[in-house]
């Protein structure tokens, strides 16, 4: 194979390159690569692709997010499912006063989108993205004013309903729609 030559980006600085992921930011994002197993203790990694979002010059970046499998970590893997629409509250809620617990075929969420806060922390001095807790629906009053591609909703098939239609949390705290399930 021959040399090729390849385009500049713009704004790229040799050295200043410091971060392959997005900025922190709001984002519309579409799961590209999941790996059940394949964090170093076992964590499930996901990866994340920016579609559109509240900092320019993101999209097409990826964002990795490392799911630990501990029993106090589980929360954000039914954050997750419900933000990609393997689930919903009322589903979990009535699993859970049955006594039954969830399960999720995650090889299945290639491809879905979901929106996702991401946050710079501090982590042994230095800076890193992250999101946390912040998976959300399309559809969740919290992400209805944060930036969509819509070519990417219709070619998923999602359609965004009116804000008189969006999914509603149980009333009280609407910062974690799981509170009091788990």
């Amino acid at each position: 194979m021959a040399e090729q030559q390849y385009d500049w980006d713009d704004d790229f600085d040799p050295e200043s390159f410091d971060r392959v992921g997005p900025d922190p930011g709001k984002y519309h994002m579409a799961i590209v690569g999941i790996d059940e197993d394949g964090g170093n203790r076992g964590e499930m990694i996901v990866d994340l692709e920016v579609l559109a979002g509240d900092t320019p010059k993101q999209e097409g970046r990826v964002h990795r997010e490392y799911l630990s499998k501990t029993v106090k970590a589980m929360k954000r893997f039914h954050l997750l499912a419900i933000a990609i629409g393997f689930t919903t509250v009322e589903e979990l809620k009535a699993m859970k006063e049955r006594g039954e617990r969830p399960s999720y075929d995650f090889s299945k969420a290639v491809g879905r989108q979901l929106c996702y806060e991401l946050n710079e922390e501090g982590y042994n001095g230095q800076k890193r993205v992250k999101g946390g807790f912040n998976f959300f629906h399309l559809t969740h009053p919290k992400v209805e004013k944060w930036p969509k591609n819509a070519a990417m909703l219709q070619k998923a098939g999602v359609a965004v309903p009116p804000p008189e239609q969006h999914y509603q949390p149980p009333q009280g705290n609407t910062d974690n729609a799981l509170d009091g399930v788990f």
